[in-house]
């Protein structure tokens, strides 16, 4: 909201005046108050919003070994474009557990060992390669900390029964909790790379013990941020517009 909003958290409407004109909305940030006080004062009617997430259709959980690292997704920002985390991605790749996916355009000019190329855009494929690793490398942007607004990664994660490594970032660590192991990446790359790999160390020390933390995760995932659950809530919204 960070990005739509003045000095005084006021909704530029003036440079956004087409967001004022939607009948309803679906609204991935924490707090959508700026955007409903222009709404009801510019069109004097009722503002129709629901909370959504990018959520991943329901899927059975999936009790496979957790071996490798999987990390996937585009370099779109200044931090995990940064030379730090450039730095995180050389140690990373000189493991024998890592394995990258993304578009080209972020990742063939680190010329890593570990890049396995583009994943299909379909209904399956990345949450069927999370799952096949069994670890997941989830890292959020400086604006999605900021925003309170989460990567739609842990969502795959969950959904593919992977043991997560994530940032510390408000949304996961109120919804997931500690079914995720989270790392500090606002430190020296060395140290950064030094937490996951003792995550990942513990979880081929305790097989089992990291099957169960998954499938916590996972279950978060099922009660709370399945497609079809959004999917519902749309819908939802969409009759209580109907019949005003």
């Amino acid at each position: 909201m960070f990005m739509y909003v003045n000095k005084e958290g006021v909704f530029r409407n003036k440079e956004y005046p087409n967001v004022l004109k939607y009948d309803g909305f679906l609204s991935v940030v924490p707090n959508a108050d700026p955007i409903r006080l222009a709404y009801e004062t510019l069109n004097n009617k009722p503002f129709y919003n629901v909370h959504t997430v990018f959520g991943v259709q329901t899927t059975d959980f999936k009790d496979t070994p957790k071996t490798r690292v999987c990390h996937w997704g585009c370099i779109w920002d200044k931090a995990r474009g940064s030379e730090a985390y450039q730095r995180l991605y050389y140690m990373l790749d000189q493991t024998d557990y890592f394995d990258l996916y993304g578009h080209p355009s972020s990742w063939v000019k680190m010329n890593l060992k570990s890049y396995r190329g583009l994943l299909p855009v379909d209904d399956h494929t990345v949450v069927d390669t999370i799952a096949n690793c069994g670890i997941a490398l989830v890292l959020h942007s400086h604006e999605h900390i900021k925003g309170g607004v989460p990567t739609s990664r842990i969502f795959e994660a969950a959904a593919a029964s992977a043991v997560i490594m994530c940032d510390h970032h408000p949304f996961v660590e109120k919804e997931f909790g500690d079914s995720v192991l989270y790392i500090d990446p606002n430190q020296a790359p060395e140290k950064v790379f030094a937490q996951i790999d003792a995550h990942v160390k513990w979880v081929h020390d305790n097989p089992a013990k990291a099957i169960e933390l998954a499938r916590r995760s996972y279950a978060i995932f099922m009660e709370r941020f399945t497609l079809e659950n959004e999917l519902l809530k749309i819908a939802e919204l969409y009759e209580s517009m109907s019949k005003k």
